[in-house]
């Protein structure tokens, strides 16, 4: 699960209703972390809309690896990860602050 007003990923126990983890994305509190996906390998795939990139957390050991996107202001609104094992995104372009 993503915190998006404290650029945290958590780790959440459903049974117990609680948070056992947090990390803290590289690009910190206001990075605006949204879309979140596992992979098979149990890496965690987190997108980060104020510093356009991507992060991949290993749960195991707490490293975090960011990917810049290709284009700036490309809200990802969802990831998955797809059969073969590829990230797949999908995303739009953000609009400035009272703009049409």
């Amino acid at each position: 699960m993503t915190l998006y007003g404290h650029g945290k990923v958590v780790r959440v126990d459903p049974a117990a209703m609680q948070v056992t983890q947090e990390y803290t994305l590289p690009g910190g509190p206001k990075s605006g972390p949204y879309a979140v996906t596992v992979d098979g390998a149990g890496l965690v795939w987190a997108n980060a809309f104020a510093t356009d990139t991507i992060v991949r957390l290993n749960p195991q050991d707490g490293t975090m690896r960011p990917f810049t996107l290709p284009a700036k202001g490309v809200g990802v609104r969802k990831m998955i990860v797809d059969a073969t094992g590829r990230l797949v995104v999908y995303g739009q372009p953000q609009r400035a602050a009272g703009g049409d």
